[in-house]
């Protein structure tokens, strides 16, 4: 396990509201329906949110309203962990809609518990079978932001497609890094459900996506944050106070709006992702790819922003736009597993 840094987190958890919080995922797993299943633990009492698309229930828990119907209404302060299930049992996400099996997400499971930056806050991560066959609980001192990002990963099992985790094991019998595999598998269109498999795939362009994801595809620069666990720049600035994030944390605090930033640097908005970055302006990647298309090797020139763009001088040289799953798979895996120590600085 390595640690998130920049984060103030120390787990004030009771082993008796981590008992609590299993022994819910364990008796109520039968009514559990839709993505989503979680309770807050405070104190020694529950708050549950069953039969959800995703866990933004947890920015309005103590609200003096009924968003939902049956939610509670006074003040609910000093959250201890939230419990919240894992229906991989439920990805219907296969192209001939075949059963999920567990082989299936174990390599996911594992880097979400042992590697992942997500894993320093889930308080069962020892219990490899529990969170396999139960779910996770998850601690309420990090940063609601932080926490909230956990809680969209442990949806990776249900929301993410088959081919996503097919793919990430491959790329990581590739050696390829497994940080650096995450967000290619997990946060781009790779993860969507339903259109088929890796034929069909393979003939898409490789693109990010946000939607019920922690993060979408990274920046360049947020993705070299991303994979050495080091909070961003940009995030610390709104979310520390001199070194602190404890203000911030979900015991005391739901506002989790900031979780996507949490890697950047900048709060300037980047237009292309760390692959199209590689493309623009890698010239080994540019020949690599050049070749692999059979094309002459052109060094792409990005448009200057003040003169009126040339679109067909664009549209011919090598786009990142253009680069298919396919192409991802034949040049860029072995050119990132050759150059991932230098590029994200490992």
């Amino acid at each position: 396990m390595r640690l998130l840094k920049g984060i103030t987190y120390k787990p004030l958890a009771t082993a008796n509201q981590i008992s609590i919080a299993k022994e819910w995922l364990v008796t109520n797993r039968p009514n559990f329906k839709a993505i989503c299943n979680y309770a807050v633990i405070y104190g020694d009492k529950i708050h549950t949110c069953t039969n959800h698309a995703c866990h933004a229930e947890i920015s309005y828990l103590g609200r003096n309203y009924d968003r939902y119907g049956g939610m509670n209404k006074e003040t609910v302060l000093d959250r201890a962990v939230v419990a919240t299930d894992n229906l991989w049992v439920m990805n219907k996400n296969s192209p001939t809609n075949k059963p999920s099996t567990s082989e299936l997400y174990e390599p996911y499971l594992r880097y979400l518990l042992n590697e992942s930056y997500a894993s320093q806050f889930i308080l069962n991560r020892d219990d490899i079978d529990f969170c396999r066959e139960h779910g996770f609980v998850v601690s309420c001192d990090a940063p609601a932001s932080v926490m909230q990002n956990v809680l969209i990963m442990t949806r990776g099992f249900i929301e993410c497609s088959h081919e996503s985790h097919k793919f990430f094991a491959y790329l990581l019998d590739k050696g390829l890094n497994p940080d650096v595999a995450y967000p290619v598998c997990f946060t781009s269109n790779l993860s969507l459900g339903g259109s088929g498999d890796w034929d069909s795939v393979s003939k898409q362009a490789v693109t990010s996506y946000t939607g019920h994801r922690a993060h979408g595809l990274f920046s360049l620069s947020s993705m070299k944050n991303f994979v050495n666990h080091t909070a961003g720049k940009a995030w610390l600035d709104r979310f520390s106070n001199k070194g602190d994030t404890s203000k911030t944390n979900y015991r005391q605090h739901m506002n989790y709006s900031g979780g996507t930033t949490l890697f950047n640097d900048t709060n300037l908005y980047s237009p292309n992702h760390f692959i199209q970055e590689l493309v623009i302006k890698d010239k080994d990647l540019q020949r690599d790819l050049a070749k692999y298309r059979k094309v002459p090797v052109k060094r792409y020139k990005p448009p200057n922003p003040f003169v009126k763009p040339d679109w067909y001088r664009i549209k011919a040289t090598p786009s990142p736009e253009d680069m298919t799953w396919q192409e991802f798979k034949d040049v860029l895996v072995p050119f990132l597993v050759d150059r991932q120590h230098d590029l994200f600085k490992l």
